[in-house]
């Protein structure tokens, strides 16, 4: 998950899913890189610690360096926000890597996936939903076609295409 450390991108959402999940798998792990508001960070590792919540990486972004480094050693992308997002870049940067998405059902997440391959959305704040759908996709990322997925954001997605679509709307 890469999204500021802001209230709307839901990261206790995110982290909440997590827990459901890893009682089923625990050989897994959630990554989440945000900004630098240490603040916010800390508030929400303190809540992993009382949870005893375990295998979740909490990282500014100063700490992360380069983002795409997350992007090729993961399984699979997420934004767990309930409102605000219109049209995430961090979402087709991570489609163009390869990587299937579980979004919640914000601003043009059902526009972009709109491909089964390409992902999930589930209703925001379904925290059941969440982590069910992260489940499905880490299931189906054995048959995951990732040079599909890139294909399709490149033809979708590129430049030349969007200025293409931005003239002929």
């Amino acid at each position: 998950m890469i999204a500021g450390y802001r209230d709307e991108k839901r990261h206790i959402d995110a982290i909440k899913s997590f827990s459901l999940l890893y009682k089923k798998r625990s050989n897994i792990s959630l990554i989440c890189v945000g900004d630098e508001r240490r603040e916010k960070r800390d508030e929400l590792q303190r809540y992993i610690n009382q949870q005893g919540i375990k295998n979740i990486n909490l990282l500014l972004a100063s700490e992360a360096g380069d983002i795409i480094k997350f992007f090729w050693c993961a399984d699979i992308f997420t934004l767990t926000s309930n409102r605000v997002e219109t049209f995430p870049i961090s979402v087709l940067e991570a489609l163009a890597t390869g990587l299937p998405c579980v979004l919640t059902d914000t601003g043009g997440a059902k526009n972009i996936i709109s491909q089964p391959f390409l992902g999930k959305v589930v209703p925001a704040g379904d925290i059941e939903a969440i982590a069910k759908a992260w489940g499905e996709q880490l299931i189906a990322n054995t048959s995951t076609d990732k040079a599909r997925i890139r294909n399709y954001v490149v033809e979708n997605y590129s430049l030349k295409q969007s200025a293409v679509k931005y003239l002929h709307t």
